[in-house]
């Protein structure tokens, strides 16, 4: 009997004990589970401050050099080229060294021999009036030009006394074309983006019909409608006398012309410079 007690008493404590541990297993199991989400929460908040400040670092210093040296290289190697071509300076204007290669290219064929510089629409590029003291009747010998986009333009050019063309230009940026082909035209354009927009056109047309005395008929056009010779007339004398005086580019000199009481009167005469002067005036420019 003592035995089976003694047993029981065994079974009883040790039942005790591996209960008691099983109690404390699971205790430590939910501490440990609350360690563990302290330090996750110390490895989310950490990495944000360093992300944050090395990129800001970065993005301070690289963008500094860039622009730069971008802006160094595309300076001024078109200038150089011109001037190069051309024996100009790569700090003169562009037209400047434009007209240089063009009075000599000019003067050198033979085409023309005298220019001057006139100042048409305003802007900061000159016109360059070019003609030959020859005054050729075969070929043109009278020249307006302009420079845009770097490069010389012809705007207008005439065989100057054939058949009554005539070219001149005011200041109010109009050049004004004439001839006497089967009538008479007088075609007025000013400069814009380097070439010629019609602003005014007057036409006395020659017609195959005659009048009861046996003289020639006449077709009047002003901008393209047909109207009287009054109204041909009195429209033609209002613009001319707004915008005059004119220039006109002759072999023989610049001719100022005024316009007065609906006719063209002339006045001084402008003296061309040589293709040599030319050039000088243009270094003048420059230099100033």
């Amino acid at each position: 009997m003592k035995l089976k007690k003694m047993i029981k008493r065994m079974t009883a404590l040790a039942f005790a004990s591996i209960l008691s541990l099983t109690l404390a297993g699971c205790g430590s199991g939910d501490s440990g589970a609350a360690k563990v989400e302290e330090p996750a929460k110390a490895q989310a908040e950490e990495p944000v401050e360093e992300q944050t400040d090395e990129p800001a670092e970065k993005q301070t210093e690289e963008p500094v050099a860039a622009p730069e040296e971008a802006s160094s290289e595309e300076a001024a190697p078109v200038v150089d080229e011109q001037a190069k071509d051309n024996d100009g300076s790569a700090d003169e204007p562009r037209y400047i060294t434009a007209y240089r290669g063009l009075v000599k290219e000019m003067s050198d064929a033979g085409v023309a021999d005298q220019f001057m510089l006139a100042q048409i629409d305003g802007d900061e590029v000159w016109e360059l009036l070019a003609s030959s003291s020859e005054g050729s009747f075969d070929q043109e010998n009278t020249f307006i030009y302009t420079v845009h986009n770097d490069e010389p333009v012809l705007l207008a050019s005439v065989i100057a006394g054939s058949d009554g063309a005539s070219l001149s230009y005011s200041e109010n940026n109009l050049i004004r074309q004439t001839g006497s082909v089967a009538g008479m035209t007088d075609v007025y354009s000013s400069i814009s983006d380097g070439a010629l927009k019609e602003e005014f056109r007057a036409e006395m047309i020659n017609t195959p019909e005659t009048d009861a005395a046996g003289d020639e008929v006449f077709s009047y056009t002003v901008n393209g409608k047909e109207v009287s010779q009054e109204e041909y007339e009195k429209q033609l004398a209002d613009f001319n006398a707004k915008n005059a005086p004119f220039v006109v580019i002759d072999p023989d000199g610049l001719n100022v012309m005024d316009f007065k009481d609906g006719e063209f009167v002339e006045g001084t005469q402008l003296a061309y410079w040589t293709a040599e002067d030319t050039l000088s005036e243009l270094d003048s420019i420059v230099n100033k």
